[in-house]
């Protein structure tokens, strides 16, 4: 039988893509938020500020969606290493479904052809799957490494290996900043560091040090969730689907190590009151301060911040490597998924 596949149509399309979306992602992830309701889709993707109608494909069987892809691409970098790197020109597939019943039958690999006609038509030279925090509006962390079905399929329509990431939680019931850490906090404070909440004074600051760090993107998020870019989404409400809080809770999520009014380092969480988990990240700490044990004390900060504030379980995703896994492991963190990336070059 013949599929057919068009672009989307709000008006029309938005109840069976969300219904799609539930029934292919809800059973994934029991331990996250499900389901997604239609007014949280249209306002976390169609009203994101890099959502492209044209990257929302959808497949047909007559009248019924039986799949679609969300592609989509940033204006502008993360980080400004990302200019270098290109890690801010792919178009990301931030999702991709197709109803288990018509699966291996072509339809999942016509849509990644609508994608990659996409990307060329904007200019793109590779389509990547993206995660957390790469790709605008994603749908899933990534394909977890026992998805032996979607590696296949990624694949055999031309994606190559490009990565593996990894998903770390910690409960913050009852959490207890360890003494260490309380140990070098006392020592900072004695050499004049201040280690506390964000605070409106420091705004300046937390903008400095993200500029010195070519983190201009992250402004989207931080600056917006402490208050002062009131008409920007923050980063973090829009990202995933299920991180997002309805209502950010305030800057007193965000824990810094400041010293003579300079921001040396600081730790950012994102608090959906609804599931009561919280979502740790961004956090940075200034080059000419690290060894000093500075990212643990705002990173046990903002835990305990996220603990008043009446958190369960922090959540975060990161890479994959000694030193990183080493510096969350310090702080209770352990891991509960390892995923991989993909990247189809286009000529």
């Amino acid at each position: 039988m013949a599929y057919k596949f068009r672009g989307f149509d709000a008006t029309r399309d938005l109840e069976q893509v969300v219904d799609l979306y539930n029934g292919v992602f809800g059973p994934l992830r029991p331990y996250y938020s499900w389901p997604v309701s239609v007014e949280r889709f249209a306002d976390k993707v169609l009203a994101h500020w890099e959502f492209r109608p044209e990257g929302l494909q959808l497949a047909f069987d007559g009248k019924r969606l039986i799949g679609f892809v969300l592609a989509a691409f940033r204006n502008q970098p993360l980080m400004e290493i990302d200019r270098v790197t290109g890690e801010w020109g792919p178009v990301f597939l931030s999702a991709i479904a197709v109803d288990p019943r018509y699966r291996r039958q072509g339809v999942g690999r016509a849509l990644i052809e609508r994608t990659v006609k996409f990307a060329k038509a904007n200019g793109r030279d590779r389509v990547k799957v993206g995660t957390n925090p790469r790709a605008p509006m994603a749908f899933f962390i990534g394909v977890q490494e026992d998805w032996h079905d979607a590696h296949r399929f990624f694949t055999g329509v031309g994606f190559n290996f490009g990565g593996m990431c990894q998903n770390m939680v910690r409960s913050v019931v009852g959490f207890r900043m360890q003494e260490s850490t309380r140990k070098t906090i006392a020592q900072l404070r004695a050499e004049g560091y201040e280690c506390r909440a964000y605070e409106e004074r420091d705004h300046d600051a937390l903008v400095a040090l993200l500029d010195d760090h070519g983190w201009a993107y992250w402004h989207l998020d931080l600056l917006s969730k402490v208050g002062r870019w009131t008409k920007t989404r923050p980063f973090m409400e829009t990202c995933f689907l299920d991180c997002a809080t309805d209502q950010i809770r305030g800057p007193d999520e965000v824990g810094v190590v400041m010293k003579e009014g300079k921001m040396l380092s600081f730790c950012a969480q994102t608090l959906n009151g609804q599931t009561r988990k919280t979502y740790l990240g961004p956090m940075l700490t200034a080059a000419s301060a690290r060894g000093l044990g500075l990212g643990t004390v705002a990173l046990q900060l903002s835990l305990e911040l996220a603990a008043r504030k009446g958190a369960d379980i922090c959540d975060l995703w990161t890479g994959v490597g000694g030193h990183i896994t080493h510096f969350y492991k310090k702080s209770g963190f352990a891991q509960v998924l390892r995923w991989l990336e993909y990247e189809m070059p286009l000529k």
